[in-house]
């Protein structure tokens, strides 16, 4: 499972690696231990992931092209009307929502930036007791199951702090989880 969220982080599209993780999350004996669902964990599990930077790049290219050639347009409408003392025309519709559209597909751009940025790791032990501090003999907090994905907030010797996205954070071996987006 954590080859395959690493196979889906290097190429979103591809639909094998995608198609096996679909197959495979169902089957987990425990798919989830109870959290707080957040904003950007949905945002990264719906949006963020599925798709590659350059497609978020690409879509925010076309809206600003189209946003300017729009607006060109516009301008040069208006300087020939105020030429002839003619109706100055309607600002287009068409510029404006392609302007949003380069705004929120570059937006999305940054958020995908970010997200890539997030160190995340998959849960490869059979059972993991994560603990308050990085030390066998630290008091445990809750565990994690194989096939949990977490992200890792920092590494120190043999030892990974993880938080289980909602807000869980711990001390686990670092033998105990995969990264899956180095």
């Amino acid at each position: 499972m954590a080859l395959l969220r690493k196979a889906t982080n290097l190429a979103p599209d591809f639909s094998t690696s995608k198609a096996a993780l679909d197959f495979i999350l169902p089957q987990l004996e425990i798919k989830e231990i109870p959290h707080e669902i957040r904003l950007w964990e949905t945002l990264h599990a719906k949006i963020l992931a599925p798709f590659p930077l350059f497609f978020f790049s690409l879509l925010a290219a076309f809206f600003v092209f189209v946003a300017g050639w729009s607006g060109l347009a516009y301008l040069g409408s208006r300087r020939r009307a105020l030429a002839s003392e003619q109706l100055t025309p309607k600002l287009p519709l068409i510029g404006f929502i392609c302007c949003l559209g380069a705004l929120a597909f570059s937006l999305l751009s940054g958020m995908k930036i970010y997200d890539q940025r997030v160190q995340r790791a998959t849960v490869v032990a059979t059972k993991i007791n994560v603990l308050s501090v990085p030390d066998e003999k630290a008091p445990g907090l809750f565990e994690l199951y194989p096939g949990l994905e977490v992200i890792v907030d920092q590494t120190q010797n043999e030892w990974a702090q993880v938080t289980y996205p909602g807000g869980l954070s711990g001390w686990v071996p670092k033998s105990s989880i995969y990264e899956t987006n180095e």
